[in-house]
Parts: C-alpha cells; sequence; structure tokens
C-alpha cells in the first residue's frame, strides 16, 4: 500500500459517504475509481499519487445542508495535505486543479498550461477520471461537456505559450 493509499485508508475515506446527485461512492470507492482510470491510461507516478490525494480534504471541510453533502474548498484542503506529506510540487498542482474545469478555482488556462504539456496531459487524465467516479447519469450530461470546453481551451492555450515542460 502507497503511502497516499495509506493516508486515505486512515482518514476514513471509505466510510466518508458523499450524499449527493453525482456521486454513488464514498470517497474512498470513488477515489479507486479515479485511480484504476488513471493506471488504465498510462498513469505515472505522480499522477498515480495524486489520483489518491485529489479528495483527501473531504473528509475535513464535509457539511450536510438537510439534502446533500457539501465539500467547499476541498481540492485546496487536499494540496495542503499533499504537501504536509511531502508530495513534489507537479503532485500538489494536480491536486489543487483537480476542479479547475468545474469552474471552482480563479486559476487561468494560461497558467495551467504554463507548467507543460506532460502535466497538462495528467491534469486532463485525472479530470476524466474524476468523471469516471462519478454517477453514471451524471458522467454523460453537463459534467462532460464542461471538461471537453476546459481542455480545448488548456491545449490551446498550451499550443500558445509553447509550452513543452
Amino acid at each position: 500500500m502507497t503511502r497516499e493509499e495509506k493516508y486515505m485508508h486512515d482518514a476514513g475515506a471509505w466510510n466518508c459517504e458523499q450524499r449527493s446527485p453525482h456521486h454513488v461512492y464514498s470517497v474512498g470507492k470513488h477515489t479507486e475509481v479515479v485511480v484504476r482510470y488513471c493506471i488504465d491510461h498510462g498513469a505515472s507516478t505522480e499522477l498515480i499519487k495524486a489520483a489518491w490525494l485529489h479528495d483527501a480534504g473531504k473528509m475535513k471541510t464535509k457539511s450536510f445542508d438537510g439534502k446533500y453533502d457539501h465539500f467547499k474548498n476541498h481540492p485546496e484542503v487536499s494540496a495542503q495535505i499533499a504537501e504536509e506529506l511531502g508530495e513534489s510540487e507537479y503532485v500538489i498542482r494536480l491536486v489543487r486543479f483537480h476542479d479547475a474545469a468545474l469552474g471552482r478555482s480563479d486559476v487561468t488556462t494560461q497558467e495551467l498550461a504554463s507548467y507543460g504539456r506532460k502535466w497538462c496531459d495528467d491534469l486532463a487524465i485525472l479530470l476524466m477520471g474524476d468523471l469516471a467516479g462519478q454517477h453514471p447519469t451524471y458522467q454523460m450530461g453537463e459534467k462532460l461537456q464542461q471538461r471537453g470546453i476546459f481542455l480545448s481551451a488548456l491545449y490551446r492555450a498550451l499550443e500558445e505559450c509553447e509550452c513543452t515542460e
């Protein structure tokens, strides 16, 4: 078991339900689906670490409004956890921006593109893996369209800045 997977187990991810229209799995099961998706799509070691930790902050940010669970600011808290675990800046950035396609970050596609093609490719895999771990009916609608628009803009920005890192 990797350090990242152990953290998620110890933090109670498999007991952290996600009551919402777009999730059918606990945080832990969702994370397993994301990790498997990333591995199946040729993930680097860094991407696998980011996949394990992308929702690590959900256990600390969970609130319930009487109907649904909310995880406000979980990407930032997840990134802080990754930093505390001693992860590389590469991994921390993937974790921090895994929800950027949903407009949950003020980062621009130009800024993300500046991290280079490999990082953008890893972010694209993580975004699609995150979608694969959500409710099946939710995967095909608005979220898929949002990710497609975001990734098109990201790769356009990557071409414009000619970032090859």
